[in-house]
């Protein structure tokens, strides 16, 4: 008996046995994922289903036999292409520009310009006027993502400027002096002045039924309604030009603005079914006004942009090792050059491949210009001229750098985002859960989330979903 007692307080004054932990597993809520970046069976689909509907937008151009109905696409194309912008405004409102500054260049000079795209909506513009006397073909350049906009394309407009043009570079929104979103006390934008701004006015613009595009387009439109109030310019002969972000801009200006005569896009042309997954994986920077809803669906593609620029010269600069498919551009470009030949105009599209990345390079612009050069009348040597960047200050348009602080009772596109939105009320488009759940992606309300990232194994690709068009 004692012996057993003595056994008992020997075990309760005895430590407790070191306490086992679960594993780590046991608090993972899904199943962990493999590291990077991988092709998901749900990106498969998506990217298998684009690729149908590119089938079925080739095979109707290919079926393109008279002008006749080629126009009857061009139309069906720009009614699409609008809608996909949220449409455009209805008015054209005094430009009230003004000239803040200049400066004399070497055989032209340069006028710092402000103009109203909208009512109280400033745009910050450069201006390069060569010197010579008398009217001058005309070049807008519209602007790449960089943080100082205008300021970073003085190179292209200055060489374009010394071959005898007129150029227009303009701040897009966003961007330079016309950030959206200024914090005056740390003499920077909330978010950043590349694609950060877009981000966040573009899936604004979604969620209101409309896209960034619509402003930027806008802008341009009325950037050749400036040029075409200056003595200078030659309003048959209004080119345009761009790299990039720039790029976008001009296809999509010069598709939906026929007083553009030739357009020369660099770094931007491709074909959309490649950059599905290109678009995650080689440029992943949110950037929405490049990808207007439905450019796919609705058989637009950058096919389509050049084909609304039909019958005019149209010129791709493209780069072999750029994160917009090389390959997409070929294809493109030989798929409409194919249509220019059809109607006997194999000499208004071009074409320049440079061994390099995502730029507007020296060799390219080269070509461009020579390019446009034909178009406009001009006889140019082959090189290049020579440039001098000035410092971003000294081709300032504003007095604080920032049009929104010199102008505090303008507009920002956060305001035009708002009214577009408020005057379309009880009449907006087709809510995304509609569009997401209906007929566009078919079956993908029965996804699992297993499906949606990639099961390794058991299961099949989309486990007999088919895949339709949109």
């Amino acid at each position: 008996m004692l012996r057993t007692a003595a056994l008992v307080l020997l075990a309760l004054s005895a430590p407790p046995p070191p306490l086992q932990s679960p594993p780590e597993s046991a608090f993972t809520v899904l199943e962990p994922q493999p590291d990077g970046p991988r092709i998901t069976p749900y990106l498969t689909y998506q990217i298998d289903m684009a690729w149908r509907q590119d089938e079925r937008r080739r095979a109707r151009f290919a079926a393109i036999r008279t002008e006749a109905e080629l126009q009857q696409v061009q139309a069906d194309l720009r009614a699409k292409l609008l809608r996909a912008l949220g449409g455009l405004p209805s008015t054209k409102t005094p430009l009230n520009a003004q000239v803040t500054g200049r400066i004399q260049m070497t055989g032209y000079h340069i006028e710092k310009v402000v103009f109203e795209s909208l009512p109280g909506v400033f745009v910050t513009a450069l201006v390069y006027v060569p010197d010579q006397p008398g009217k001058h073909p005309a070049v807008l350049v519209p602007c790449g993502h960089s943080t100082n906009g205008k300021a970073y394309y003085q190179a292209i407009c200055q060489r374009l400027a010394a071959r005898g043009y007129v150029v227009i570079c303009w701040d897009p929104v966003g961007q330079g002096e016309r950030s959206q979103f200024w914090d005056a006390s740390r003499q920077r934008s909330r978010y950043n002045l590349i694609c950060g701004e877009h981000a966040v006015l573009g899936n604004l613009a979604y969620l209101a039924g409309t896209s960034l595009a619509r402003w930027e387009v806008w802008d341009g439109m009325r950037a050749v309604d400036y040029l075409l109030t200056r003595p200078e310019v030659d309003p048959a002969h209004v080119s345009i030009t761009g790299t990039s972000g720039g790029g976008f801009q001009a296809a999509i200006i010069a598709a939906l603005d026929t007083r553009i005569n030739a357009a020369a896009p660099s770094c931007y042309i491709t074909a959309l079914p490649m950059r599905v997954a290109n678009r995650i994986f080689m440029d992943p920077d949110a950037d929405p006004e490049q990808d207007p809803y439905r450019m796919i669906a609705d058989g637009i593609d950058h096919a389509g942009l050049l084909l609304l620029i039909y019958p005019r010269p149209v010129f791709v600069a493209a780069a072999v090792l750029d994160f917009f498919p090389i390959e997409g551009a070929r294809s493109t470009f030989r798929e409409i050059s194919a249509i220019y030949r059809r109607f006997g105009h194999a000499d208004r599209i071009g074409m320049t491949e440079g061994y390099h990345k995502h730029e507007y390079s020296v060799e390219n612009q080269a070509a461009a210009f020579a390019f446009l050069d034909r178009f406009n009348g001009i006889t140019s040597p082959a090189t290049l001229a020579p440039t001098t960047v000035l410092d971003n200050e000294a081709v300032r348009c504003t007095t604080t750098g920032q049009v929104l602080l010199d102008h505090p009772d303008g507009r920002s596109v956060m305001d035009e985002i708002r009214d577009y939105y408020k005057t379309r009320t009880g009449t907006r488009a087709t809510p995304l859960a509609t569009s997401y759940y209906g007929a566009g992606y078919p079956g993908v309300a029965q996804w699992t989330e297993r499906q949606i990232q990639g099961e390794p194994a058991g299961t099949s690709t989309f486990d007999g979903v088919a895949i339709d068009e949109y």
